[in-house]
């Protein structure tokens, strides 16, 4: 078992689609700069900031777990997968709502991490995107810098 942490499993708010982890000792800025890429990608750096962009405005299922080292990850059933690194200068891992407080503190060792976030259940929403199944599972493992991968793109439109 390589888990150090979790899975913690969380309720989120999400507001303005956005949730963030982040690293709380390093004063960390959530990015304002959005562009079409990264509204595609569902997920942007900034530094010690991972922001994670879910399907809706509302509470969501968030899953989070820290491993020791690069877990075997079941990405069958994603509709959408990323990989991005964020650095946990201070330790201090935030689960951290847009417009509310920290949802969870866990206290890992300081290092870099790379990050898979999986999106679930994004073919459920409703057809005014304020109800569905969708939900968020959220890998950490200390890991080298990488550039922001998308490993798997959800695309609503099939076919």
């Amino acid at each position: 078992m390589t888990s150090t942490a979790g899975p913690h499993d969380l309720t989120v708010m999400v507001d303005y689609q956005q949730f963030y982890l982040w690293d709380a000792g390093s004063s960390p800025q959530a990015p304002t700069d959005y562009d079409e890429v990264d509204c595609a990608r569902m997920v942007k750096i900034a530094p010690h900031v991972l922001v994670v962009q879910p399907a809706r405005n509302d509470k969501v299922p968030v899953s989070v777990e820290v491993h020791v080292a690069r877990p075997d990850l079941d990405l069958a059933g994603a509709d959408h997968v990323v990989e991005a690194t964020i650095d946990l200068a201070t330790g201090a891992l935030q689960v951290h709502e847009c417009l509310g407080g920290a949802v969870l503190e866990l206290s890992v060792p300081s290092d870099v991490y790379l990050a898979t976030v999986r999106f679930y259940g994004l073919g459920t929403l409703g057809e005014k995107g304020l109800d569905g199944e969708d939900r968020y599972v959220i890998d950490l493992w200390p890991s080298p810098p990488a550039p922001l991968r998308v490993v798997r793109q959800w695309d609503p439109a099939p076919g």
